[in-house]
This record gives structure tokens, sequence and C-alpha cells, in this order.
């Protein structure tokens, strides 16, 4: 229980990271720094994913140990929070990497309903987007 209890402490600091994190990633808006921040977000997903998991695992002590089970709600929330922004930067980056591959290409090697495809993906999904932020808390995403 006191490996737990220490685990518990050391994860509470490593929440606070993660949500100074996020205050950073908020503030990302230079589409040219589009492969840095990929970068960023997707570290940043990965490190609430692995919270999640380690809150998953300090519950199922708990659970064991007949103590009352931790509830990490500011995670919760920032893994529902930081979904649109992950989102926002993984198009971009897909965008990124695509538009370098159409204006390097050989003009004959480009197939027209592929890129018609992408462009109404990434159109459909940045509205999408963009109706979340409008919706939602988002001040800070204009």
């Amino acid at each position: 229980m006191d490996q737990l209890d220490m685990e518990k402490e050391r994860f509470q600091k490593e929440l606070k990271l993660i949500q100074n994190k996020f205050k950073e990633i908020k503030k990302f808006n230079i589409y040219e720094n589009v492969k840095e921040y990929a970068i960023e977000t997707q570290n940043l997903k990965e490190q609430i994913e692995k919270s999640l998991e380690q809150v998953k695992s300090f519950n199922q002590r708990e659970l064991l140990f007949k103590q009352p089970i931790s509830e990490y709600l500011d995670l919760n929330d920032l893994s529902v929070d930081y979904e649109p922004f992950h989102k926002l930067w993984e198009l971009a980056i897909d965008f990124d990497l695509d538009k370098q591959e159409w204006f390097t290409s050989p003009f004959m090697r480009l197939n027209y309903t592929v890129i018609d495809k992408k462009i109404s993906h990434f159109s459909r999904n940045i509205l999408l987007l963009l109706k979340k932020f409008e919706t939602g808390n988002y001040d800070h995403a204009f």
C-alpha cells in the first residue's frame, strides 16, 4: 500500500506536467511549425493514454487492498478536452505530408480521385472541428 501511495503522489506531479503541456499546445498557431507540433501533440496523446492506464492500475490495486477508489476527474476532462486539439494537428501534418507529395511528384503520377477524396476528408474533418471549437468551451482556439 505504501508503494501505491508513493506512485499516486508521483502521478499527481506527472498530471500537473501534462496539464501544463496541454496549456502550451493550446497556444500552437503557426502552420509552418506543423512538424514539431505534430510530434509534441502525439507525445502528449501518448502520455494521456499512459496516465489513463496507470489510473486503471491504481484502481485495481485499491480494490485489491479494499481501499476507496481514486478518481482523477481532471485527467478524464483533460483527455476529452485534448482530443480536438490532437485531431487538428494530426490533420494538419497529414495534409502537409500529402501537400509535399502533390507538389513534388510528377504531374502524370498524381491520381485525381485520390487527391479529391483526401481533400474532401480534410475539409469535412476541419469543419467538424471548427463546429466543435465554436460550440464548446474553446475560446482560446480562435
